[in-house]
């Protein structure tokens, strides 16, 4: 068992080899993060410990030491910090795309759903022009081309919530960065929105169901850097735990839409941003958080 120092400073655990692994795949511990033995209080980098270093794909160990004071420990949800190892992307890091799938398919997570409406609204809110500024702009650019740029561009969007959320620096050119992995975006939303609609044709129900299944495809895309047909089957089995919870999830980023619109069409410049925040504070919990055992009770 270990002890982690996270982004923010505090010290998580005991925690196990298994627990860390998981945050290394959400980009929320690298080989620099501070980990001591449970039973020790000398600090060295995640690096440094052998059995540890394997879990970072890319990243070579770090040899410089370091040694920090223990705090109080509390519930092991580490903040984010920056990570160094290589993308889950493409055949060379096909493995590393597989071990975090397999840490997401064999979890359990809660939504909060009316929760998130609360917390979205704080978020765009914090930070109004960047967040409704942004997606303003980013919505004109996606009009002009249509399903071409819709994929970049919800990648972008996600990409600015996500990284808010987690307390790292975001700038209007993050609208922008979908486009540093078109083509993997661009095929998720083609690929969906063709089968979403075969689906609806057919009958109404499968069109629902694989739209509700491939809600989070892009955001695991643009965070996960994963291709596009395994970010859609992640998201599928992931969802498919809790299908009518995340079903009620979406009904009610559509309601909060719609109030958008009765608002003479000008709240839906705040609405839509609000969406796409409850997505992102639901895919954080679904995807990024600690398994329900360790997190903090409620």
């Amino acid at each position: 068992m270990y002890k982690i120092i996270g982004g923010d400073g505090k010290v998580y655990g005991p925690v196990s080899k298994d627990q860390i692994q998981q945050w290394v795949l959400g980009n929320r511990a690298n080989s620099h993060s501070k980990v001591s033995l449970a039973s020790e209080e000398s600090w060295r980098p995640l690096g440094e410990f052998p059995e540890l270093a394997t879990l970072l794909p890319g990243a070579a160990p770090v040899t410089t030491p370091a040694s920090l004071p223990a705090t109080s420990s509390l519930p092991p949800i580490p903040a984010a910090v920056t990570s160094t190892f290589t993308p889950i992307r493409g055949a060379t890091s096909g493995a590393t795309g597989a071990a975090f799938a397999s840490s997401i398919e064999n979890r359990d997570y809660e939504l909060h759903v009316v929760d998130y409406i609360g917390r979205a609204w704080t978020l765009v809110f914090s930070d109004f022009w960047l967040l409704v500024g942004g997606m303003f702009v980013g919505s004109l650019v996606m009009g002009t081309c249509g399903l071409l740029l819709a994929g970049p561009m919800m990648g972008g969007f996600y990409w600015m919530f996500l990284q808010k959320i987690r307390g790292n620096p975001v700038s209007f050119g993050d609208i922008f960065k979908g486009f540093d992995l078109f083509l993997p975006l661009f095929l998720t939303s083609l690929v969906s929105s063709l089968l979403i609609f075969l689906g609806g044709i057919c009958c109404l129900i499968p069109g629902i169901y694989l739209a509700v299944c491939w809600t989070f495809s892009v955001p695991l895309v643009i965070d996960k850097k994963m291709d596009f047909w395994d970010a859609m089957e992640l998201s599928r089995k992931t969802v498919s735990k809790h299908w009518f919870h995340c079903l009620w999830l979406v009904i009610c980023v559509g309601l909060v839409s719609i109030l958008g619109i009765l608002g003479c069409f000008v709240g839906i410049f705040i609405s839509i941003p609000i969406g796409f925040a409850m997505y992102a504070f639901a895919y954080e919990d679904m995807f990024n958080s600690a398994p329900n055992s360790l997190r903090k009770p409620r």
